[in-house]
């Protein structure tokens, strides 16, 4: 009963006629020029067809909403009797809409992430796919559990397959999505991709079988024998990520550097750049190889390790240049491969001392110690069991060949003594102390994301039975990521907000959450819309409107 496109604002309507003895009610098609009706027939009283439905105008209006206008009277009139004064074929559903999926709809196509990607015949993906983009952000679940929550909230929805489906197709173009994704942030941001922010990290699954990239055993979080993989990332200045490649499980920080530059610079083009990480990517290979390409970087790590020579260096005084609580002093090094075959290139090594950061290291490694200690008996002894899977215990030492531990006192001294150092190393000879210290602090942007993707999006694939569909689910939380970071920024920027007035995203979840309609159904036609409002969900229906304009206005700035 679907009508033309020409024909979507002209449908059979009803028309009120008020008389003595109450509201009749007619119903007809209007003229092309909406000046009257072509025809129309009467259909009775509105105090008399409540017997039928307490709101018969309203169930009318739903129910004639799709009849053809090549119907006669008769037919009309006889379809509306067999629905409307039929009780058992009267359809009647109320569900929640969450207006968020509005948002990540108006994303979706702004960023057109399937531009260049391989051709489907499938009429479902794209809405499929922004279903599960909007179900990681609302309330990250599995996707089959998102494909029976989706079920709840709509009316109309797809089948189980299609949801991974998706995945399958996700991952063939994974590389093309994030170009597109790249290409739009460059069109409307300031992004510029010539310095980049590094880093790794390792996320944890629960699946069917062991296949991939997955390798249990002992990783640098202190877990045993957990299916694992290690994620390499890049976000830009503003921390909207750019960039993410998968590593086999227990994969070193170091080895997953230089496979992560080639790929960057192949997809992106990049030919210049400054890459900004931290000491787990220092080691010579990995500066060897940036030396080659003649690129840039920055590596900053904590003065607590190194030669008996460099930590006299650091600890004396001398050279040191104060300005208020913060001291530095520079010398220029030469690389060299195992202390030997020079290859010509230097780099600036900054040690720098901070009063702020030097109270931080001390708390920090308090919290460690006090843990350590909740954990001793009588002896003040943790057993090797108590200890097992425990995270970045640093100051201990085994006793009775490893079967418990004890504090190690003179760790804890050594330790110390280098509070508030932190070491940069850089080839930027451009740039001044100030500089490379402040580009240096916007490292904690992308351990932010980390923490996002692993905790708000949930990039824990849940009973995945292929490989495919762990890397198509991979990029499915990489894509929400952005989508989140990049709405973010966005309202940030373009209505100048800062400090506590700033939009997170948390206050982005929670208008993805909390803004939403009860919307009531007859015979699957909409017939009343009511939003869910009150004094505590304000703030978040007001972000959502301010979104809603930003958004529209970025296609016109375009």
């Amino acid at each position: 009963m679907k009508k033309s496109r020409k024909d979507t604002k002209r449908q059979w309507r009803t028309s009120i006629a008020r008389v003595k003895k109450g509201e009749y009610l007619s119903i007809g098609v209007p003229r092309r020029d909406n000046k009257g009706f072509e025809f129309r027939f009467g259909y009775g009283y509105l105090h008399e067809l409540k017997e039928y439905h307490d709101d018969p105008l309203t169930v009318i209006k739903a129910v004639i909403a799709n009849f053809p206008l090549s119907w006669t009277k008769e037919q009309a009139k006889t379809k509306l009797d067999e629905i409307f004064k039929e009780k058992k074929s009267l359809k009647k559903e109320v569900i929640e809409r969450y207006k968020g999926y509005e948002i990540i709809e108006k994303l979706f196509d702004y960023f057109d992430i399937f531009d260049n990607c391989s051709t489907t015949r499938s009429t479902t993906l794209k809405d499929v796919i922004m279903q599960l983009i909007y179900q990681r952000i609302k309330n990250p679940i599995s996707v089959f559990n998102t494909y029976k929550t989706i079920k709840k909230e709509r009316i109309d929805t797809h089948s189980k397959n299609s949801f991974y489906r998706s995945l399958d197709y996700i991952a063939k173009n994974k590389d093309e999505i994030l170009k597109n994704l790249n290409k739009k942030i460059c069109d409307n941001t300031n992004r510029k991709i010539d310095v980049l922010w590094f880093d790794a990290t390792t996320a944890y699954f629960e699946t069917f079988s062991r296949e991939g990239f997955k390798k249990p055993g002992y990783s640098k979080d202190g877990k045993f024998k957990e299916d694992q993989i290690v994620i390499g990332m890049a976000t830009d200045e503003n921390g909207i990520p750019l960039h993410y490649k998968v590593f086999p499980g227990n994969s070193a920080d170091s080895n997953t550097f230089i496979p992560f530059m080639l790929e960057i610079a192949d997809l992106y083009e990049i030919n210049t750049v400054t890459i900004i990480a931290d000491k787990g990517m220092s080691v010579n290979r990995n500066i060897r190889f940036l030396e080659s390409k003649n690129w840039n970087y920055i590596i900053s790590y904590r003065m607590k390790a190194g030669s008996k020579q460099f930590k006299e260096y650091v600890l004396d005084e001398k050279d040191y240049i104060t300005d208020g609580s913060f001291k530095y002093k520079v010398r220029d090094i030469a690389s060299f491969y195992n202390k030997k075959r020079p290859n010509g290139h230097f780099r600036k090594q900054i040690i720098t001392f901070s009063k702020k950061r030097a109270i931080k290291d001390k708390n920090d490694r308090d919290i460690l110690v006090q843990n350590f200690i909740k954990k001793m008996n009588k002896d003040n002894l943790v057993s090797y069991d108590n200890l097992a899977g425990s995270k970045k215990y640093k100051f201990f030492k085994p006793v009775n060949k490893g079967a418990f531990y004890e504090l190690d006192v003179a760790k804890i001294n050594e330790d110390e003594k280098y509070d508030g150092y932190y070491v940069y190393e850089t080839n930027r000879t451009d740039l001044s102390v100030v500089d490379i210290v402040n580009l240096y602090s916007k490292q904690w942007q992308i351990e932010s994301n980390f923490k996002t993707l692993k905790g708000k999006l949930s990039l824990r694939p849940m009973y995945l039975s292929t490989w495919n569909h762990i890397v198509g689910y991979i990029c499915l939380c990489f894509v929400s990521l952005v989508f989140l970071n990049y709405v973010v920024y966005l309202l940030n920027s373009r209505l100048g907000l800062q400090g506590k007035n700033r939009i997170t995203e948390h206050k982005m979840i929670n208008v993805i959450k909390d803004v939403k309609e009860i919307e009531v159904f007859v015979n699957k036609q909409k017939t009343e819309t009511i939003q869910v409002f009150n004094d505590e969900l304000k703030e978040s229906w007001d972000t959502y409107h301010t979104l809603l304009e930003v958004l529209k206005k970025i296609t016109v700035d375009l």
